[in-house]
């Protein structure tokens, strides 16, 4: 029955059974009878079914109160209790983001290792799109949906991805305030984890919720968003990377957010694992991860990762 209460949780997080049974890799089919189950159990309804989204009767609403965040103090009495720094030992092979990695694990890492010295860590990065079953990796966090069948995954964060430029570039370059207009400049382009070239992008207008689909003439093309942050900072030109990768570099003024009503997509942060989730290292693992990413302004799933999908 708990498992299933959680599964409530995950379902009212994700808004629809629908999108839980994206994230989760689920049926939604298998859901629907859980949560029929679960109304079974304690005697009456937990969502209003009149409506096309999902709507939470009382009693929904006070299951969804109490547990929202049992599984999150779980994990951390699985740490405190269970797994001490001397479970926390071997080998965990990491597959993660290149940007991710240069940008927000690193700085963090070593106070991470000093707290469990029997651990050693083995990162990796990968710019194609993988089996999780048929690699060697322990835990993968990738930002792209896995597109294998039967890739058990768990949502961590999403951020929306903006264009940017320095002030430099604009200043020797002119300005860039048509969507239209990338021809004009030197436009970063960005190779999808499947090898494909993306040249065609949508961009949604944050006021009016407007959708245009953008065509893209790159002058370059990039595999991740650190060489990206790296192309912008020495005034080369355009490109799009997600807010909390360069936020301290708009703050500073060392870029700019060009066209700022509008972002170019969601970018979407998942975690694969090919060992159970109550073994020590994954879950000292995975709180460090959410922890960097809640440094970032990431602790929580902040847009709608149904919007776009931005490899």
């Amino acid at each position: 029955m708990l498992d299933d209460i959680l599964l409530f949780v995950k379902v009212v997080d994700a808004g629809s059974i629908l999108a839980a049974e994206k994230i989760l890799n689920i049926p939604k089919s298998t859901i629907s009878r859980k949560m029929q189950a679960l109304e079974e159990e304690f005697g009456d309804a937990l969502f209003n079914r009149s409506t096309h989204k999902i709507g939470l009767t009382m009693l929904g609403h006070n299951i969804y109160t109490k547990f929202k965040d049992y599984e999150s103090k779980l994990s951390e009495m699985l740490v405190s209790v269970k797994n001490n720094t001397k479970d926390v030992r071997g080998r965990l092979n990491v597959l993660l983001p290149f940007a991710l990695t240069v940008d927000v694990v690193l700085a963090r890492m070593g106070e991470f290792l000093k707290k469990y010295p029997e651990l050693q860590l083995n990162v990796m990065h990968s710019f194609q799109v993988f089996n999780m079953h048929k690699e060697f990796y322990d835990i993968a966090v990738i930002n792209y949906q896995p597109k294998q069948q039967g890739q058990r995954f768990k949502s961590l964060a999403s951020d929306k991805v903006i264009v940017v430029c320095s002030p430099e570039y604009i200043e020797k370059n002119g300005e860039f305030s048509d969507v239209n207009d990338t021809g004009e400049h030197v436009v970063v382009g960005k190779i999808a984890p499947d090898g494909v070239a993306i040249q065609e992008i949508p961009i949604f207008n944050e006021k009016t919720a407007e959708i245009h689909i953008v065509k893209v003439k790159p002058k370059v093309f990039l595999s991740n968003f650190d060489e990206c942050k790296n192309f912008v900072l020495h005034h080369n030109g355009i490109a799009g990377i997600p807010l909390s990768l360069v936020r301290e570099e708009i703050n500073s003024g060392k870029l700019i957010r060009l066209i700022p009503d509008w972002h170019g997509g969601i970018i979407n942060y998942y975690v694969m694992r090919n060992i159970p989730d109550n073994d020590p290292r994954y879950v000292v693992f995975l709180k460090f991860i959410q922890e960097c990413l809640k440094d970032i302004g990431l602790d929580k799933i902040n847009v709608n990762p149904n919007q776009f999908f931005h490899a």
